[in-house]
């Protein structure tokens, strides 16, 4: 999916522009108003494509995270429970209860 949008915005984003730099050369009729609308055509559709390479390139990092990572989380839980003195934790909130 996220191929075929890069695709299709990567189109929309060179139509906008290449509209915008015909509108510039053959300056007839209301060309500054053409100029804004598909300027910021071409200007939106390339903040899409930027998104969407982002998410193409972010996407199989967390998809790493998911499969390698997270598995460990219960080990790692238990070695942080296992490394806690209980009887210090204790007095310490005694002392924090009793003010």
């Amino acid at each position: 999916v996220a191929f075929y949008a890069l695709g299709v915005f990567t189109g929309f984003t060179l139509a906008g522009f290449g509209m915008t730099r015909h509108a510039l050369r053959n300056k007839t009729g209301q060309w500054r108003a053409k100029v804004f609308i598909n300027g910021l055509a071409g200007s939106v559709s390339f903040i899409v494509v930027i998104i969407f390479v982002m998410i193409g390139l972010v996407t199989p990092i967390i998809g790493a995270i998911v499969r390698y990572k997270v598995p460990a989380l219960p080990f790692l839980a238990l070695l942080l429970i296992s490394n806690i003195d209980f009887s210090k934790m204790n007095s310490r909130l005694s002392k924090l209860i009793q003010r």
